[in-house]
C-alpha cells in the first residue's frame, strides 16, 4: 500500500521514539521538532494513512514487538502502533470523502489479511482486548465508508468468524462481535449521534446503511450468528472465556435489536433462548436479555394489529413478574439490582406502549386486557405513600394546561383511565373499585351493548385440517392467530362490562346470564358429545373454546378484598361457572388441550371471587395432576403460586390437601430415566418449578404443610431429594433454591426451646434496623420472623436438629469446597449457605456456636484462630456482612 521509498516509512518511527522519550535522552528541541512532525502527520493524513497504515500491519503473526512477523519483517511498539492507528482512524471518522475507491479496498484488503494472519492464525495480539477493540473501531469506521456501494459483501469474511474453530481460539470471534457493535452504536444508538455535531450526509448515511443492512440479508446472518453463537456459548457450562462471549454477543444483540427486522430477531426458538438466560444464574447475562426483551417491547410496528400480536408473544407480565419476585429483597448485589432495574424497564416499556395506542389509534377492546394485566402487577410492587388530606385553608394546586391536543373522545377515555388508575393505585386494599361517570346513565347503554354485541359472542368450534399426517389438529387449532383466540378479548371485554352494572343487582346479573350461560350450555354440549364419542376433535375443541371464553369473561372482573366478594351478586353465578368448570374437566380430562384451559379459566375465577373457591382447588387438583405431562407441571407449579396469594387464610387448609399427591406426580416423573435434551430440560424447568413453589411456601409460614398426618409420608423423600440437589454443583440454580428452602427449614422445624428462651447468641451490632424496630414494637416482624421464636420451638420436629448438624451445617463448608463448585458465578448460593449457618445460630443457640468451634470446624481443618475469628464475626456482623465474611472464608478454606 505504501511506497517502499517514503520517508515517513522511517521518521514516523523515528518521531514516535523521540517524543516518548524512549532510548537517549533527546535535547528539547529535537523532541518538540518531532511533536511538530507527527502532528503534522495527523493533520495531513489524507496524505500519510498509507505509510501509517504499512507501519500499523507489519509483522502481522509476530508473537510479539520486535519480532518477525509472516511478513518478515518486525511487529513496531504498541506505542508506535496506536499512533499510527489513529492517523488512520481519523482519515476514515473526517476525510473518507477525500479517499477513492481504490484505495479503499487496497485498505480493506490490507485489513482482512492482516485479520487472517494475526486473529485467525496467528496469535490475535496476546489476547490483548484493547488493541482488539481498537482494530474492530478501526474496521466498523473503513466499513461505514465502503457499504454498501463499494464493497456490499464487507461483513462477509468476518461472518465466517462467528463460528469459532479449535485451531484459532475465541479471539476472532471477539473481534467480530466488537465490530458489529461498533457497526450498532454508530448508525442506531441515540446517545452516541445526538453527542455528536448533527450532518445530514451523516443522517442519510446513517440511514442507508441500516436499510441496506436489513434489504441485503446481512441482518439475518448477522443475527443467526450471533444466536447460535449465545446457544453454543451456554452449553460450555462454566468455561470463563465462553461466558464472557456470550456476555459480548448479548451486549451487541441489545444494540442490534432495536433496528433489525422483528421477524429476523425475533422467533421462537430466540424467544425460548432469551427466556432461558432470565431464568439462569448468570446476573449479568440475565441483565442483558432483559434490555433485548425491553427492546421488543418497544419496537416501532406502524401496524396497530401487529404491534398488539407481538405484545401478546412477549407476554410481559407472566415474564417480570416471577423475577420480580425471585429477586425482590435483595439490597446488597450490585448485579441483582441492575437486573432489577432491566426488567422494571420491560414493564415500563410495556405501559408506555400501551398508552401510546391512545394517542395514534383508536383505542382497541384488545388494549384492555394488557392494561389490566400491568395494573396488577404494578399495584402488588408498588405501594405509594398515603399522600395527607389539604388542611383548612390551604389552597388546592391549579391544574397544569393541558400541552397535548386530543380529539373528544381521546380525552374522555384517557379520563376516564387516569381515575381508575389513581383509585386503583392510590386507595386502601379494601377499598371499592368504580369506573367514574353516572351510573344510572351509563348501566342502561351498556345493556343495550351488551345485547347488541351477543352476535359476535357466537362460538364457532372448527376442527382444521392439518398440514401432515404428524400435525395435530387440536394443537393447531388452539395456537396462533385465530378468530377464536380473537374472540376472547371481547368476552373480556364483556367482563369488565358485566361488573360495571354491579349496582343494579337484577340488571347485573341478567346480563350475566346472558354471556355466561351460553358458554356453560355450550361446554355441557361439547361435554356429552365427547361422552359419546371420545374420537370427536370437534367436541373436545368445544369444550376448550368455551372454557377459555369463560376464563376470559371472568378475567375482565377486576380482584377485589375477600369482605367486598362475600356482598357482590355475582359471586354465586361464578361458583357455578366453577362446578361446570370442574365436571366438564372431569369428563375430558384426558385432553391436554381441555386441561390446560380449564387450569386458566380456574384462575380467573380464583381472582374474581377468592376464597370462595377455596373448597373446590383440592377437588381440581386431584382431577388433573395424575393427568400432567411433565411440562404441563411447570405452568401448574405457577398456577398454585397464584393460589396461595390469592387465597391467603384459606392457604393452609387449601395446599395441604393438594400437597401429597403433587409431591407424589412430581418425584415420580423425576425418577424416570432421561432419555433426550427435551426430557433434560423439561426436568430441569420442573425442578426449578417446584423449588420456587416450595420457597414461597417457606416464605409465606406454611412450613408446617410439609410435615402434617397427610404429608409425612413423602417428607422423608423431600428431604433427601432436595439434599441431592444442594450437593450437586452441576446445577447452581437448583442447589440455590435448595439450600435458601433449608435455610428456612432450620428455623421452621429445629428453634429449640432451650434457644428460644434464652437471650440471643447475636450481639445487638448484629441486628438490622428493621430488626430494632421490630423489637421495639416499631415495626411488624416480615416472613418467618412473624411467627414468635416461642411459638416456633412449639412447632419443632422432634429429632430435626440431628438433620442439621449431620448433614445440613456440614454441607455449608463441604460443598463449596468441591472442585466443580465455581465461586464466581454462585454467589447467590453463597448467600443462601450463609443465611443457613445464620439461621441455626439463631434456631439452636449457644449450642449451635459450641458445635461449630469444638467439632465441625476443627473436622474441617480450619486452624483455631481463624476458627474464633469467624464464629466472632457470625455473632456480631449483620447478615448481609456476613455474607461477605463466609465468602471470603469459603475462598480461604479451599486456597
Amino acid at each position: 500500500m505504501a511506497s517502499s521509498q517514503s520517508p515517513h516509512l522511517t521518521n514516523i518511527p523515528e518521531a514516535v521514539r523521540i517524543a516518548a522519550g524512549v532510548g537517549p535522552v533527546a535535547d528539547p528541541e529535537i523532541k518538540q521538532q518531532a511533536i511538530d512532525y507527527l502532528n503534522k502527520v495527523k493533520e495531513l493524513s489524507q496524505e500519510t494513512w498509507q505509510d501509517c497504515l504499512a507501519l500499523y500491519l507489519q509483522g502481522a503473526g509476530a508473537p510479539g514487538p520486535s519480532t518477525a512477523g509472516k511478513d518478515g519483517k518486525e511487529k513496531l511498539s504498541n506505542d508506535l502502533r496506536m499512533f499510527c492507528q489513529q492517523v488512520v482512524d481519523t482519515t476514515l471518522t473526517q476525510k473518507g470523502s477525500e479517499m477513492t475507491p481504490e484505495s479503499q479496498k487496497a485498505m480493506y484488503s490490507a485489513v482482512m489479511d492482516f485479520v487472517q494472519t494475526e486473529y485467525v492464525q496467528g496469535p490475535s495480539e496476546g489476547g490483548q482486548a484493547f488493541l482488539r477493540n481498537k482494530l474492530a473501531f478501526t474496521i466498523a469506521h473503513l466499513f461505514l465508508n465502503v457499504y454498501p456501494n463499494t464493497i456490499p459483501t464487507f461483513l462477509h469474511p468476518l461472518f465466517a468468524l462467528l463460528t469459532p474453530s479449535s485451531s484459532n481460539g475465541l479471539n476472532p470471534t471477539f473481534l467480530t462481535i466488537q465490530v458489529l457493535t461498533e457497526i450498532a452504536q454508530e448508525v442506531h444508538d441515540t446517545t452516541l449521534r445526538s453527542a455528536r455535531r448533527y450532518s445530514k450526509d451523516r443522517q442519510e448515511r446513517d440511514g442507508v446503511v441500516r436499510d441496506v443492512i436489513r434489504s441485503s440479508g446481512d441482518e439475518r446472518i448477522a443475527v443467526e450468528g450471533m444466536l447460535g453463537l449465545i446457544e453454543k456459548g451456554l452449553e460450555q457450562g462454566e468455561d470463563s472465556q465462553w461466558l464472557k462471549l456470550v456476555e459480548a454477543t448479548l451486549r451487541t444483540m441489545v444494540t442490534w435489536t432495536p433496528w433489525v427486522d422483528l421477524s429476523v430477531s425475533l422467533s421462537p426458538s430466540s424467544l425460548s433462548l432469551y427466556h432461558r438466560i432470565l431464568r439462569s444464574q448468570n446476573m449479568t447475562l440475565r441483565t442483558a436479555a432483559a434490555n433485548i426483551m425491553r427492546s421488543f417491547a418497544a419496537k416501532g410496528i406502524q401496524d396497530p394489529q401487529a404491534r398488539l400480536e407481538v405484545l401478546k408473544v412477549l407476554d410481559v407480565v407472566s415474564l417480570v413478574d416471577p423475577l420480580e419476585s425471585e429477586t425482590r429483597g435483595v439490597r446488597d448485589n450490585e448485579e441483582v439490582i441492575a437486573f432489577r432495574a432491566a426488567i422494571g424497564g420491560i414493564l415500563a416499556t410495556f405501559g408506555t406502549e400501551l398508552v401510546t395506542f391512545t394517542e395514534n389509534y383508536e383505542v382497541p377492546i384488545s388494549v384492555a386486557p394488557f392494561a389490566s394485566d400491568i395494573l396488577r402487577v404494578y399495584k402488588r410492587i408498588y405501594k405509594p405513600p398515603t399522600m395527607p388530606p389539604p388542611t383548612k385553608g390551604q389552597p388546592q394546586p391549579s391544574t397544569p394546561p393541558a400541552t397535548i391536543p386530543l380529539t373528544p373522545q381521546r380525552r374522555e377515555f384517557l379520563s376516564s383511565m387516569l381515575d381508575i388508575l389513581i383509585r386503583q393505585l392510590a386507595w386502601p386494599e379494601d377499598a371499592e373499585w368504580e369506573a367514574p361517570g353516572t351510573e344510572e346513565d351509563s348501566n342502561d347503554d351498556l345493556a343495550s351493548f351488551l345485547h347488541f354485541r351477543t352476535d359476535v359472542l357466537v362460538i364457532n368450534a372448527n376442527v382444521p385440517q392439518p398440514d401432515s399426517p404428524d400435525d395435530n389438529p387440536l394443537t393447531k387449532a388452539t395456537t396462533g392467530k385465530t378468530y377464536a383466540a380473537d374472540q376472547l378479548y371481547l368476552f373480556e371485554a364483556a367482563g369488565f362490562l358485566v361488573y360495571l352494572t354491579k349496582t343494579d343487582p337484577n340488571k347485573h346479573i341478567t346480563l350475566l346470564e346472558t354471556i355466561a350461560g351460553p358458554l356453560m350450555s355450550g361446554m355441557a354440549s361439547g361435554v356429552e358429545r365427547y361422552r359419546a364419542e371420545p374420537s370427536d376433535l370437534q367436541a373436545v375443541l368445544q369444550v376448550h373454546h368455551h372454557l377459555m371464553a369463560l376464563g376470559h369473561f371472568a378475567k375482565g372482573f377486576p380482584t377485589v378484598s375477600d369482605s367486598q366478594v362475600e356482598t357482590l351478586a355475582y359471586t354465586p353465578p361464578f361458583k357455578q361457572m366453577t362446578e361446570a368448570l370442574l365436571q366438564a374437566l372431569d369428563a375430558v380430562k384426558s385432553e391436554r388441550v381441555v386441561r390446560d384451559a380449564a387450569r386458566f379459566a380456574f384462575a380467573q375465577f380464583v381472582n374474581a371471587i377468592g376464597t370462595t373457591v377455596a373448597e373446590l382447588v383440592p377437588r381440581f387438583v386431584s382431577v388433573v395432576v395424575t393427568e400432567y405431562e411433565p411440562s404441563e407441571l411447570v405452568d401448574f407449579m405457577l398456577f398454585l403460586g397464584l393460589l396461595m396469594h390469592r387465597l391467603k387464610k384459606n392457604t393452609f387448609e387449601t395446599m395441604d390437601m393438594l400437597l401429597l399427591p403433587l409431591l407424589s406426580r412430581i418425584f415420580a416423573i423425576l425418577q424416570q430415566p432421561i432419555t433426550g435434551t427435551d426430557e433434560a430440560q423439561t426436568h430441569a424447568r420442573l425442578k426449578d418449578a417446584y423449588l420456587t413453589f416450595f420457597t414461597a411456601l417457606m416464605n409465606a409460614n406454611l412450613d408446617g404443610i410439609f410435615i402434617t398426618e397427610r404429608n409425612k409420608p413423602e417428607f422423608e423423600n423431600l428431604l433427601t431429594t432436595l439434599l441431592t440437589l444442594a450437593q450437586d454443583c452441576s446445577d447452581p440454580g437448583s442447589q440455590r433454591f435448595a439450600f435458601g428452602f433449608f435455610a428456612r427449614s432450620v428455623i421452621a422445624w429445629g428453634t429449640s426451646p432451650e434457644a428460644a428462651a434464652r437471650p440471643p447468641v447475636f450481639a445487638e451490632t448484629a441486628m438490622s434496623n428493621l430488626s430494632k424496630a421490630v423489637a421495639n414494637g416499631n415495626a411488624a416482624a416480615t416472613n418467618q420472623h412473624a411467627i414468635a421464636k416461642e411459638d416456633r420451638a412449639k412447632q419443632a420436629l422432634p429429632g430435626y436438629e440431628n438433620f442439621i448438624y449431620q448433614r445440613l451445617l456440614p454441607a455449608c463448608f463441604e460443598v463449596p469446597a468441591q472442585k466443580d463448585f465455581k465461586i464466581r458465578s454462585s454467589t447467590l448460593t453463597l448467600h443462601e449457605m450463609a443465611g443457613l449457618v445464620r439461621s441455626t445460630a439463631q434456631a439452636r443457640g449457644q449450642e449451635a456456636i459450641d458445635y461449630m468451634n469444638t467439632d465441625l470446624l476443627p473436622r474441617l481443618g480450619c486452624p483455631p484462630n481463624i476458627a474464633n475469628e469467624f464464629i466472632n464475626k457470625l455473632k456480631t456482623q449483620q447478615a448481609r456482612d456476613f455474607r461477605k465474611t463466609f465468602i471470603e472464608f469459603v475462598k480461604a478454606m479451599r486456597g
